[in-house]
């Protein structure tokens, strides 16, 4: 499987993610964190070497983008 910008791209848009499609184009997550949230890839294995921030600061901002796709909760 690619992980190019292109067919990422291409495959969030094939599978109706617009969401997340729209939030990468604006530079907001990467394609490959908006692929990994949609369930098309999954990232490999952390060998421990990196920053815990970068997962978090993923983690929260997809979180967002889902959130304002699926609009205002109301009880």
């Amino acid at each position: 499987m690619s992980t190019s910008v292109s067919y990422l791209r291409k495959r969030l848009a094939d599978i109706g993610r617009t969401d997340l499609l729209n939030a990468a184009e604006r530079g907001e997550v990467s394609f490959y964190a908006a692929s990994e949230a949609a369930g098309l890839i999954r990232r490999r294995a952390v060998q421990g070497n990196g920053s815990p921030n970068a997962a978090k600061r993923r983690q929260f901002r997809i979180r967002a983008i889902l959130r304002e796709a699926n609009g205002p909760h109301r009880p």
